[in-house]
């Protein structure tokens, strides 16, 4: 049933999925509660380096899918990854913003001073991309019930 999707629909659903990754990074700040020199400072690196992303990553996707494309027999399989990736990233950052943007401000304000990575954060991020990439394996390998 996955895979029953024709070439077109996974570009459809590729194209989607890089919508939705680029806005959900572009929106992971939003309704934090930061110091206001903080959020400053995200606000003119993002001023600054606003044509990066929405004209460089774009790019950089579109190369890498087109190179992976080539062979025509994998394309379903290709876009179907890179779908879950995109996905992926911002399903394993969101839950821990508040917790990354924290720290960041950690090591902001306090230049020269080591700061300890939360292990409650590393875990949930490695676990939902731990996952990602398993379900997304299997979901390839695994014969269908219903291919005959």
């Amino acid at each position: 049933m996955l895979f029953s999707i024709s070439q077109p629909g996974w570009c459809a659903i590729s194209v989607a999925a890089s919508v939705f990754f680029i806005g959900a990074m572009l929106l992971m700040h939003v309704g934090l509660k930061l110091p206001d020199d903080t959020r400053a400072a995200l606000a003119e690196h993002r001023r600054r380096n606003r044509w990066k992303i929405y004209f460089l990553a774009p790019v950089m996707l579109a190369i890498e899918l087109a190179t992976n494309l080539l062979d025509a027999d994998r394309a379903s399989d290709v876009l179907f990854l890179y779908s879950v990736a995109l996905a992926a990233l911002p399903v394993a950052l969101f839950p821990v913003r508040g917790r990354m943007f924290r720290d960041y401000v950690a090591m902001q304000r306090n230049p020269g001073v080591k700061i300890k990575l939360d292990r409650l954060m590393m875990a949930w991020v490695c676990g939902v991309l731990f996952v990602a990439v398993v379900a997304s394996v299997l979901a390839l390998t695994v014969p269908s019930p219903y291919s005959g």
